[in-house]
C-alpha cells in the first residue's frame, strides 16, 4: 500500500502544502517524508504511522487516492486550492514553522487563485 493510505486527509494535505514550499523535494514521496519527519520531531503522533514514520495501519479508506492523481492530470478534478488551504491550516495548528506566509498574504493568494480559476472556467 502507498504511504498515502497511512495518512489522514488532513495529514496528506499538510504534506502537499509543504511540498510546495519548505519541503519541496525531488518527488512528492521525498517531500512527504520531510514533512512527516518534521511533524514527528515536533511531537505529532500519526494514527497510521509509528514513531519512526513507518507504516503502521491504514487510516484513510481511499480518501487520498484521488488527490494522488493530481500528479497524473487531476482526472478526479480535486480542488487543489482546498487541499492547499486545509494543509496550511493543519500545519498552522501542528507545526507553524512550515507555514510560509502570513494569513493576510495567504488570503490574497487564495483570492487571486480563485479569480484566476473562475476566469479560466469562463474561457473554457
Amino acid at each position: 500500500m502507498a504511504l498515502s493510505d497511512y495518512l489522514t486527509g488532513d495529514e496528506w494535505d499538510a504534506c502537499f502544502y509543504a511540498s510546495m514550499g519548505q519541503h519541496a523535494g525531488l518527488n512528492f514521496g521525498e517531500s512527504m517524508h520531510k514533512t512527516i519527519d518534521a511533524l514527528l520531531a515536533n511531537g505529532y503522533v500519526f494514527s497510521g504511522l509509528n514513531e519512526k514514520g513507518h507504516k503502521l495501519r491504514q487510516v484513510c479508506n481511499g480518501i487520498n487516492a484521488p488527490k494522488v492523481c493530481l500528479f497524473f492530470g487531476n482526472p478526479h478534478n480535486v480542488d487543489v486550492l482546498r487541499i492547499l488551504n486545509n494543509g496550511r491550516l493543519f500545519l498552522n495548528q501542528h507545526l507553524p514553522s512550515l507555514v510560509d506566509e502570513s494569513d493576510d498574504d495567504w488570503a490574497k493568494q487564495m483570492e487571486d487563485a480563485e479569480n484566476a480559476k473562475d476566469r479560466n472556467n469562463e474561457e473554457n
